[in-house]
């Protein structure tokens, strides 16, 4: 691709950096493509004065771009700290079938109704059904759910809101 694009400088390098900002997923590849073609213009296609620094960034952007929107327009995004939380609940207590996961979000959802009017209208089924629909969590061989992509949970492990200090103040 670098050849083609008459890109000037080590391209064997640039994909490998290229690549590991991908984190092993397709959808991450393009995101990361898409920074370094910025880059390219901006350097006249000179690899050599790349600023991978600015790459990573625009490829952390563009994956952060990508969580969203597979929350929006759904009930995991009338919330996003709140979905995490669910997530993070996810993974600690392994709920072992769809059941379990359904009395999982219905048990979360009991509390958090009262804030955000958003999520009032929402089931603990519906909430279950849009976090394997929306590829946050997807079910394992013996039926537990993990989240679908590892940096999507680390992403999601960010929004999860922090208890306050012992002096009343956050972190």
């Amino acid at each position: 691709m670098l050849g083609t694009l008459g890109a000037n400088g080590d391209h064997e390098s640039a994909a490998q950096a290229v690549a590991k900002l991908s984190l092993g997923w397709p959808q991450h590849l393009k995101g990361a493509q898409t920074a370094l073609g910025r880059e390219l213009l901006r350097t006249d296609g000179d690899l050599g004065q790349i600023d991978y620094a600015r790459v990573r960034s625009e490829s952390d952007r563009n994956r952060h771009d990508y969580y969203n929107a597979r929350l929006s327009a759904s009930v995991l995004g009338v919330h996003r700290p709140f979905t995490a939380t669910v997530v993070a609940t996810v993974q600690r207590q392994q709920p072992v079938d769809p059941g379990d996961l359904i009395g999982l979000c219905e048990k979360q959802l009991v509390g958090l109704q009262r804030v955000y009017p958003g999520l009032k209208s929402a089931t603990g089924e519906e909430f279950a059904n849009a976090l394997v629909e929306r590829g946050v969590l997807s079910p394992r061989a013996d039926e537990r759910y993990e989240v679908a992509i590892p940096s999507m949970a680390q992403w999601l492990a960010g929004l999860v809101p922090r208890p306050p200090t012992e002096s009343g103040g956050r972190d």
